[in-house]
């Protein structure tokens, strides 16, 4: 993608950024194979344009827009997308200013929703569950790598659950009623969307980070309605136990 094409993404002009976002879709949802270093060149190129977009407004619908694209890609092309993307964000984060923090926070919220949101169209199958989770353990959840900006860590911690309860509400149907959290999550294996987190309790040596991942996600009382056949002392109970095998540092 050229640079000029890259700078309209960013326009404060609706009709000229739209335009953009077309061909960009257009692009992204042939049925060419995409290798991992063309979408790295490529988000390095839209890290800077969301990086200059101006206007509340318009930063969160770039947001959006760019979010949605994993929506169109094809299932070959799909991961190795959200892969450049996390790993663009891990390289990108320590540059960005705190004027600029908050509208990479909502493009790091507007992803999470978006891929559990096309977990979800496909059924959550297992085997793209994982496949999806293991990039997250190899990028940015991996549990040892220090050097991955903790940053982008702690929010992922933060909005996981919440994120994940939100597209398991707007994928209901209007004959679905007022299902509790446990029906909601019936085909989804929950076991495998908070292994990372698992493991970064139990191995992880940054005890700030273990300690935020236990109580946003796995003491997160949203999680133990999705779970439903756990109780929250007893997930603690096996959380203290599994600490107390590991120390690590601050």
């Amino acid at each position: 993608m050229s640079s000029p094409f890259i700078k309209r993404l960013a326009a404060n002009d609706r009709p000229t950024r739209d335009a953009a976002v077309a061909s960009l879709k257009q692009y992204l949802g042939s049925k060419r194979v995409f290798g991992e270093m063309d979408l790295l060149k490529l988000w390095k190129g839209l890290f800077y344009c969301f990086w200059h977009s101006d206007r509340a407004q318009v930063q969160h619908k770039l947001a959006q827009d760019l979010a949605d694209l994993t929506l169109i890609l094809t299932d070959e092309n799909s991961l190795t997308w959200l892969s450049a993307f996390w790993q663009t964000m891990g390289r990108q984060w320590n540059s960005i200013d705190r004027w600029r923090l908050d509208k990479f926070y909502t493009l790091l919220r507007r992803f999470v929703n978006t891929a559990f949101k096309r977990l979800g169209q496909h059924g959550w199958r297992r085997v793209e569950v994982d496949a999806y989770v293991q990039l997250l353990e190899s990028t940015t959840l991996d549990a040892k790598d220090i050097r991955q900006p903790l940053g982008v860590r702690y929010h992922i911690a933060d909005i996981w659950i919440e994120e994940l309860v939100n597209v398991l509400r707007s994928q209901r149907t209007p004959d679905s009623g007022k299902l509790t959290l446990l029906e909601l999550a019936e085909d989804v294996p929950i076991d495998l969307l908070v292994r990372p987190f698992e493991i970064i309790c139990a191995t992880c040596p940054t005890k700030s980070f273990r300690d935020r991942c236990k109580v946003e996600v796995l003491n997160n009382n949203l999680l133990a309605g999705l779970r439903g056949h756990e109780s929250k002392r007893d997930h603690e109970a096996k959380l203290d136990s599994d600490e107390e095998s590991f120390v690590g540092f601050d």
